[in-house]
């Protein structure tokens, strides 16, 4: 296989990362969906299929690297998070600024922003403008020489940690804030239930707050949706095909009910670990002036680091805020018996390693 121009081995690696394209076209040579992984790994053995071959055209990979991963990671974000969340890119220094249109909501707007330790800054929102400062995130992956010997390093498999790692470390943090909002000094305490159990009329009561200021959506787990049935369980044929064919169903009251992606911080598949509270659900209304605000500062960063052993790391620099306005219009309503899942004692958005932010080293065999 000839190699591809760096313009086309780019787009590769992001049809690949993206898997939307059934096909893709270079020249006089066509793609098809299921070679298109064999076709980057065959390109990227072109590039650095051994070591003299890696040292050669280590700044060419550390480029597509770095370019894969900042036009990836704002699509993925707004592909999952687009119904509550705004997302902004910016460069290296630039002031991050996201609006409030003011009167949009009655009451009182607040913002949450999580520090750099890990605590809660609450703080009153007055001016139509506000600017959210981003962290720096690292990570980085280790590579042994024995795999640059043996041509073993698989490069469109890296894209995919690097890119999943920094989506779990934004997601991470939006649930941070989204958990914060379960007190009375940021949004009204009739805005929020906490029962061990599932109370239809207490729900209710929730949505039509809601209701009260704009069209809501619900936001929740799974196992949350899935407990989220008509009174009596009486459904419609199409509602038992549905809830038949996805576990839940996809209205409740006329409201749309969307299930967020969750995973473990771990392999305990303890309810300590688990990344979104399974017993909590969001209710948001459908705003233009969207909730949650993401931002991405500057450009993906690389380098590596050679270790006495001869293996290398490849570590990634990335800058990245998150913030949350609270309204009076966001309600939420707590399953205590579902956050215990699957057995009691469990505490909620908790990772015991999670203190400063650290390199996690991956081996990619």
């Amino acid at each position: 296989m000839e190699r591809l121009t760096d313009k086309h081995l780019k787009t590769l690696m992001f049809t690949v990362a993206t898997n939307e394209q059934p096909k893709i076209q270079f020249n006089d040579t066509e793609f098809t969906q299921e070679g298109l992984n064999d076709a980057l790994r065959a390109q990227f053995q072109l590039l650095a299929g051994d070591r003299r071959a890696y040292n050669k055209n280590k700044e060419l990979i550390f480029q597509l690297l770095e370019e894969t991963v900042d036009d990836l990671l704002p699509k993925r974000m707004f592909d999952s998070l687009n119904r509550f969340a705004e997302i902004q890119t910016v460069g290296n220094g630039e002031k991050i600024t996201f609006n409030r249109p003011k009167g949009h909501v009655r009451g009182r707007n607040f913002v949450t922003q999580v520090s750099p330790a890990g605590l809660y800054e609450v703080f009153k929102l007055d001016r139509e403008v506000f600017d959210m400062p981003t962290t720096a995130y690292g990570a980085a992956v280790m590579i042994s020489f024995e795999e640059f010997l043996e041509g073993r390093i698989d490069f469109p498999e890296l894209i995919q940690i690097i890119t999943e790692g920094y989506e779990e470390v934004i997601y991470k943090q939006i649930l941070r804030h989204m958990v914060a909002l379960k007190s009375d000094t940021l949004i009204p305490a009739n805005n929020i239930r906490t029962v061990a159990g599932w109370d239809p009329r207490g729900f209710a009561n929730l949505l039509g707050i809601s209701a009260a200021y704009d069209t809501p959506t619900i936001f929740t787990s799974f196992l949350f949706a899935s407990e989220i049935l008509p009174e009596g369980h009486m459904m419609t044929v199409g509602q038992k095909e549905e809830y038949s064919r996805k576990g839940y169903l996809g209205t409740y009251k006329g409201v749309n009910v969307v299930v967020l992606p969750h995973s473990f911080y771990n392999e305990s598949n303890e309810a300590s670990a688990v990344t979104l509270p399974l017993g909590m659900a969001w209710i948001l209304p459908a705003s233009k002036n969207k909730p949650v605000k993401i931002a991405f500062e500057g450009e993906t960063y690389t380098k590596e680091v050679e270790n006495d052993d001869w293996s290398k790391e490849i570590h990634f620099y990335k800058k990245i805020g998150t913030a949350l306005f609270a309204n009076p219009a966001i309600c939420i309503y707590e399953n205590t018996a579902l956050n215990n899942w699957p057995e009691g004692g469990g505490v909620i958005i908790v990772d015991p390693s999670d203190k400063e932010v650290v390199p996690t080293y991956t081996r990619l065999v």
